[in-house]
Order: C-alpha cells, then sequence, then structure tokens
C-alpha cells in the first residue's frame, strides 16, 4: 500500500487550486492515470457544503490502487462559501485518507 499512499498524497499536491473549489455539478474535477477528483453535489444542511472525493481511475495505472474500486479514498465537506483556502482543503483531503497519511 506504499506506493498507493505516495501516488494519492502526490496526486493531491499536484491539484491545481481551482479544482479544489468544487461544485453543485456531479463532475470530475482533475484526473490523471491513476485517480480522479470528483464532486459529489452539495450537502442537504446549513451552511452548505462541496462534497469532492477522490477516487481510483478506471483502469489505473498503479497496479496496488486496483484494490481500490469503486470507493471514495478520500473526501472534503468544503464550505460553499470559500472560507477555506487551497492547503486547507489538501491537508482535510489527507487528513480522512483510507491511508494512514
Amino acid at each position: 500500500m506504499g506506493k498507493a499512499r505516495n501516488a494519492l498524497k502526490d496526486f493531491i499536491s499536484k491539484i491545481p487550486d481551482e479544482k479544489l473549489s468544487g461544485s453543485a455539478d456531479l463532475a470530475v474535477l482533475y484526473k490523471d492515470t491513476t485517480f480522479r477528483l470528483e464532486s459529489h453535489g452539495m450537502t442537504p444542511d446549513e451552511p452548505k457544503k462541496f462534497v469532492i472525493e477522490i477516487r481510483v481511475s478506471s483502469n489505473p495505472q498503479l497496479s496496488s490502487a486496483r484494490k481500490f474500486p469503486h470507493c471514495a479514498l478520500t473526501k472534503a465537506l468544503v464550505p460553499q462559501n470559500g472560507s477555506w483556502s487551497s492547503e486547507r482543503i489538501r491537508d482535510e483531503l489527507l487528513s480522512n485518507s483510507v491511508f494512514s497519511i
């Protein structure tokens, strides 16, 4: 799992800042050959938050990532009001990872 953990950490660090803010739509915000950052809409409660998740891409290049099909490896609930910095969102994704990062 070390390779997958390190690859996830690297992927999170390379996500462009503008892709981390989330979206009210269901969409792939950013991807590479192993992972994809997805927006899964918004929470129903107040204050509203964007739900963003990182999942394994279809046919990932990294073989150890294939052990995690169809599951969120990490997620963050990002406030809609834009109060979180890109660094805060990255930290949240790292701390919520299924791997110990």
